[in-house]
Order: structure tokens, then sequence, then C-alpha cells
């Protein structure tokens, strides 16, 4: 490791930092956008939230970043993370994986809405867009959703979304 990649590392939140943009993709390897896509959505199953305004609470503590979701008129789904979070990600690492928050909020999206979801996700100005896509017609029958208990976050003034 290179003392400017350590002192990019300590600046920030070094342990989430050190796991997330060094440590999961030696372990993981070559496949591990893919890998941390599914480890997001077995987070998810793990800890359901219980409805849609819990989700930038969540994404808060986790360190996610500020997470903003959006629809439009063609019934598209988009979640925005942005805030200190994702600038010092994007600043600090070479090619940084939104994979995990990806698969985590598709995932928890499917659970609320009964409709099988999966996303994608883009890097634009500074900011990582989620896009939920969804097919109406692949609804989830009551044995494939999940059966873990709802949480229900405690939010405190830390966890309030940045602007």
């Amino acid at each position: 490791m290179t003392n400017s990649l350590y002192d990019q590392l300590h600046q920030s939140r070094f342990s989430v930092a050190l796991l997330r943009d060094v440590a999961l993709p030696i372990a993981l390897g070559r496949d591990h956008t893919n890998l941390e896509y599914w480890l997001g959505k077995q987070i998810a199953r793990q800890l359901p939230v219980s409805n849609e305004d819990q989700l930038p609470v969540i994404a808060a503590q986790a360190d996610f970043g500020t997470l903003t979701i959006t629809h439009d008129r063609r019934a598209s789904i988009t979640g925005t993370l942005t805030g200190p979070v994702v600038t010092g990600r994007l600043a600090q690492a070479a090619t940084p994986s939104f994979a995990l928050e990806t698969g985590w909020l598709a995932q928890e999206w499917q659970m609320l809405t009964g409709v099988f979801t999966e996303a994608t996700y883009s890097i634009q100005k500074g900011q990582v867009l989620i896009s939920l896509h969804q097919d109406a017609k692949e609804t989830l029958t009551a044995t494939e959703q999940t059966h873990a208990e709802p949480i229900t976050p405690l939010q405190t003034s830390a966890d309030q979304p940045q602007s």
C-alpha cells in the first residue's frame, strides 16, 4: 500500500473504505462487481425495510451516501447517491464499485413492491445513479418474498440525509 493511498483512506472512514475499495476487490477477484451486487441483495434480505421512507436512513447508516429516490412519468425509478461518502470514494478509488449499494436497493425495492427488480448503476457528475428495472408481469409469490421481519431503523441527527 502506498503512503498516498494510506493517507487518502485514513482521512476517510478508514475501515469501511479499506474493506469496500481494497479488500473486497482483492478477495473476490475480477468478478467482484457481480459478487458485490449479490452481497447487496443478501444484505437487503437480512435487513428488509417496511417502507420507502426508510431507505435513505439505512443508506446513510450503512455509509452508502445520501439516497434520493425519484419516480418519473414512465414508471421508471432512480436512486441517486450523493454526499461526502460518494465524493470521497470517487476521488480515492481508481474504479470504485457501487454494485453493493445497487444490489441492496434492487432487493429492497423488490421486497417493497412484490415485483421482480434488477438494477444497474452509472456514475455521472459526481453522483451515482441507480436505475431500477421492473417487469410488472413478474410479480413474486408469497413463497418468493423474504420472511425476515422488517427492521425499524433508528434515525439520529447524524443519519439525516445531507444535501
